[in-house]
């Protein structure tokens, strides 16, 4: 089997990446700007709800929690969009992979079927007529981004319900 040193899905793969870290940095470029604003407010305005404070948000009513309980809500949203980025780019790491072997396999006239979990497909895909192997960490590794992902993914579906 001919090896693929560079492929066209890389340059898709790195801009999406890019777009998940654009969007994570705006997150937290908003949230340091907010962020002092609330915690004087949970110093000062202790006993005020959100649609008190925020009268002109059109979200305040929604909310509708205490100042204090406002920057716990902070918290958790911080948490929960870091592991929404994290799971955002192993989920493009995993098509990144899911489109390289379908490459490698049209360039080398392979038939491949793409199965879950995607690091035994490349397992057994790149077993298929070459003599290399891969460090069985890549592997190990995948697996981990992987599962790290879907335990992310349940935490913020699940998480705190309390809001």
């Amino acid at each position: 089997m001919m090896l693929v040193t560079k492929t066209p899905c890389r340059n898709a793969y790195i801009a999406a990446l890019a777009r998940t870290n654009d969007q994570l940095c705006f997150f937290l470029f908003a949230d340091a700007e907010l962020h002092p604003s609330l915690i004087a407010a949970s110093t000062t305005r202790t006993a005020e709800f959100t649609p008190q404070v925020f009268p002109t948000n059109p979200y305040s009513k929604r909310i509708n929690v205490s100042m204090v309980e406002l920057v716990e809500f902070r918290s958790v949203q911080l948490t929960r969009s870091l592991g929404m980025s994290f799971a955002s780019a192993v989920e493009q790491l995993l098509l990144y992979i899911e489109s390289v072997i379908l490459h490698c396999a049209e360039i080398n006239q392979l038939s491949v079927k793409i199965t879950e979990p995607i690091e035994e497909c490349l397992e057994s895909f790149y077993q298929t007529g070459t003599e290399q192997t891969l460090p069985a960490t890549t592997f190990k590794t995948i697996k981990y981004l992987r599962l790290r992902r879907n335990h992310g993914y349940l935490q913020n579906r699940v998480g705190n319900l309390k809001f």
